[in-house]
């Protein structure tokens, strides 16, 4: 992947994480997701999942690096347990991002409504 596919994502990943608390300038959250959406335009399912999953990767590394902290007590293998559930939750955000691509291509105007809906369905899940 080029660097120039790779900034979108890092942006989007980068200006949800400041939304959340420490740094907390929850505006920010509004237009969080533009540059991804924005870089998911015209790309193929497949692009579109493994950048999603980029995505949600350098943001879950982001928002959860204090669990770096926990080598002191748990050990190194705690940066094995975080990875996989980082790469975990960012398979959320694959299918999030290939499901964009599927209705912007079958029924574009669902996708105002079918969005959205797929990120709630992903945070209930990611929360229960």
């Amino acid at each position: 992947m080029k660097a120039r596919n790779i900034i979108p994502l890092a942006a989007t990943s980068v200006l949800l994480s400041i939304a959340f608390p420490g740094a907390s300038v929850w505006p920010v959250a509004y237009v969080a997701l533009v540059p991804l959406l924005l870089w998911l335009q015209g790309k193929q399912y497949r692009e579109a999942f493994w950048g999603g999953t980029l995505a949600g990767l350098l943001f879950h590394g982001i928002v959860f690096a204090w669990f770096a902290s926990l080598t002191y007590w748990v050990g190194g293998i705690v940066l094995l347990g975080a990875g996989l559930l980082f790469l975990f939750f960012s398979l959320f955000w694959g299918l999030l991002a290939a499901g964009h691509r599927f209705f912007t291509n079958r029924m574009p105007a669902a996708v105002v409504v079918a969005f959205p809906a797929m990120w709630v369905l992903m945070e209930y899940v990611y929360n229960h």
